[in-house]
This record gives structure tokens, C-alpha cells and sequence, in this order.
């Protein structure tokens, strides 16, 4: 739970902080700041959302605030060198394409449930054939300052998620905890996408996500629902024998997760 506490609330303050960003007042310049500061304490990969600001300041010739950036970068990236846990960067110069692979995995992960799926890197790919599209031909960023920055911010977490995590394996690219960012970088592709083409094509791009979204949907859950319904029911047979007094829950710490259960039970927050 609180790692997932963790994840929701670095994107919220990283991607506040990118908002904020492109905003000429000085208040919203100032809260920005306060907001990259904070995702820093959620995670290192805030160090990202204040160079995407420091990116957008010199882009709109604002060289006071393009300075400052800069410097909460340079500090956000020293504040990041403390910590104690190093993640090993051996992988990317190792092995290059398992980098790669996790990178694509990782941003096509939305298509993986429970395991490498062959549609998450081609996913990917199609992402960043996106990103280019905009890019070069488009100049989306001229469009919609906001949401290319924010594009950029994903796409460099997920790169930096690879360089530092491609050593764990490749299904580490699909884990829970990364879904998140997969699914946001889709929602962030949808709506670039939509801004680009004409009028005549939305109608159509809209019609096909709203299919392939059903169709994904049916799909996960004729697969996936009769686990669900299995895990349920030997959760809830676990705390019911535990609440008549029999065996002690599934957990490492049994006595914490009594004190758990009996304090939920005391105060009316679970009713077994």
C-alpha cells in the first residue's frame, strides 16, 4: 500500500510541477518548485520533472527561471546521490538490447498481465514512432506545450526505470506497480493524437479505442476472473478461520497482522 502511495503521488506532484511550469505567473512558477521538491520525497525519478522544467523555461526564454530550475535539477540529482541504495547501471552497457527490450516492455505494459506479453514491446515501439511523429512533423510542441512535456516526462521515467531496473529481468518491465505509468503514457498518446489529426479522423480514433478498449476488457476478464474469484474465496476462508479462532493468517509477521485484523474489528473499519 504504501508503495503505491508512493508511485500515485510522485506522478501527481511531477506532473503538477511540469504544468506549473508552463505558466507565466510567478505564484504557479513558485508552487512548481514546491511540487518537484515533493515528488522528490516520493521518488528519485523527480529529478526528470525538474529538468522537463528547466527544458521549458529556456524554451520560453525565461532565463531567471530557466536558472533556477537548473539549480533545483543540480541539487534534486545530489539529494538523489545520497541515498544509500544504488541501483546497478551494469545491464545498459552489458547488454544493450535487453535495455532496449525492457524499455519497450515497459511502456507497452499495459497489454501484460501476468506475463511478457508479445504485443507490450510493439506497443512501445508505436509510441515512440508516435513521439517522433509529433515531434518532427507536427511540432506538437507548439500546439500543446503542456502535454508534450508531459509526454517527454514519461517517456525519460521509462527509460530511466530500464537503465536502473533492466538487471531484475525482463517481467519486472510488467509488475503492478509499473502499470501505472504505461497506462498514463497511453492516455498521454490518445490525447496527443487526437490534438493532430483532423477533424475527420476523430470520429474514428475514438470509435476504435472505444472497441479496443471493450474488447481488451472481455478479454483480460474471460481470462483472468475465475483467479479472481479463486483468490477471493481463499482470502476470505483465511480470515474467516482466522476469526473463529483456527489458523493464523498467510503473512510474514502474524502477530502484526493480527493487531491489524483486531484493531480494524474494534473499530468497525472490517467486519469478517
Amino acid at each position: 500500500m504504501l508503495t503505491a502511495v508512493c508511485h500515485y503521488g510522485f506522478l501527481f506532484f511531477s506532473i503538477s510541477a511540469i504544468y506549473l511550469s508552463c505558466s507565466a505567473s510567478r505564484a504557479a512558477f513558485i508552487f512548481s518548485v514546491i511540487s518537484n521538491v515533493i515528488a522528490m520525497f516520493c521518488l528519485s525519478g523527480a529529478v526528470l520533472a525538474a529538468i522537463i522544467g528547466f527544458g521549458i523555461q529556456v524554451y520560453l526564454k525565461r532565463p531567471f527561471r530557466a536558472v533556477l530550475m537548473m539549480i533545483l535539477a543540480i541539487a534534486l540529482i545530489g539529494l538523489n546521490h545520497l541515498d544509500s541504495q544504488k541501483a546497478s547501471l551494469g545491464l545498459p552497457l552489458i547488454a544493450p538490447a535487453d535495455t532496449f527490450t525492457f524499455f519497450f516492455l515497459f511502456l507497452g505494459s499495459f497489454f501484460s498481465a501476468s506475463s511478457v506479453h508479445l504485443l507490450s514491446p510493439l506497443a512501445g515501439q508505436l509510441i515512440i514512432m508516435h513521439l517522433f511523429y509529433i515531434t518532427i512533423w507536427k511540432k506538437y510542441y507548439r500546439m500543446n506545450l503542456r502535454l508534450y512535456s508531459m509526454f517527454i516526462f514519461m517517456i525519460l521515467l521509462a527509460a530511466f526505470v530500464s537503465i536502473f531496473r533492466a538487471n531484475n529481468g525482463l517481467p519486472e518491465a510488467i509488475s503492478s506497480r509499473y502499470k501505472i505509468y504505461s497506462l498514463l503514457t497511453l492516455a498521454i498518446t490518445y490525447l496527443t493524437l487526437w490534438e493532430v489529426v483532423s477533424e475527420s479522423y476523430r470520429k474514428r480514433i475514438v470509435l476504435a479505442a472505444i472497441c479496443i478498449s471493450a474488447a481488451f476488457f472481455v478479454l483480460i476478464n474471460c481470462r483472468y476472473y475465475p483467479a479472481m474469484v479463486f483468490c477471493k474465496e481463499a482470502y476470505d476462508g483465511t480470515v474467516q478461520s482466522w476469526a473463529a479462532g483456527g489458523k493464523t493468517l498467510n503473512h510474514p509477521d502474524h502477530e502484526r497482522a493480527d493487531r491489524i485484523l483486531m484493531k480494524s474489528k474494534s473499530l468497525g473499519i472490517y467486519k469478517p
